[in-house]
């Protein structure tokens, strides 16, 4: 009986808690509910996963991940949702090194001793979680204390890279590849 009881309070609390919020829309609703499902896992799972991923990828790299939010009023097709994560590197000296291998601009961070571009990063990701990939925005924040002959170069800004959008064009191209 009472298992009956607490079934039948919670479906109450759920419904006074759904009721609650006014919608113009259904699809509004449903957008809001797949929101607060993406937000969920980006604080639950992504988050800490990325942060050890990092840590463990790049020792002593200095960066931080920000859970960031969009407007609603305004939607982009490359959008995996309304909340990302923001990948911020610190320290970084803003005068681009090209790869060799890609022409992809490189950086280097006073704390890290290899090159890192905002491609090297994707692909690293992609090869392990790739899912996170499609929530993921990686700035980087320019060194502050450099000595006087490199300054003139840290005032170049590094732009950041939309990950989403990436992924978006892969999977693009893999769906026209399939048929």
């Amino acid at each position: 009986m009472s298992d009956f009881i607490s079934q039948r309070k919670f479906s109450n609390d759920f419904l006074n808690q759904k009721m609650g919020e006014t919608y113009n829309s259904y699809l509004e609703y449903k957008t809001r509910i797949e929101e607060s499902k993406l937000i969920s896992i980006i604080r639950e799972k992504y988050l800490k996963v990325l942060g050890e991923f990092i840590e463990n990828m790049y020792p002593g790299l200095k960066f931080n991940i920000h859970i960031k939010h969009r407007s609603f009023t305004e939607k982009k097709i490359d959008w995996f949702g309304y909340t990302y994560m923001e990948l911020v590197i610190y320290d970084v000296i803003s005068l681009p090194m090209y790869n060799q291998s890609s022409f992809d601009p490189s950086y280097k961070t006073k704390d890290y001793s290899e090159l890192i571009s905002s491609y090297d990063f994707y692909e690293t990701i992609d090869s392990f979680i790739p899912e996170i990939n499609k929530h993921l925005l990686i700035s980087f924040f320019p060194a502050r204390d450099l000595p006087v002959s490199q300054m003139m170069y840290n005032m170049l800004d590094i732009p950041s890279f939309e990950c989403w959008s990436e992924y978006y064009k892969r999977q693009i191209i893999k769906s026209s590849q399939i048929r």
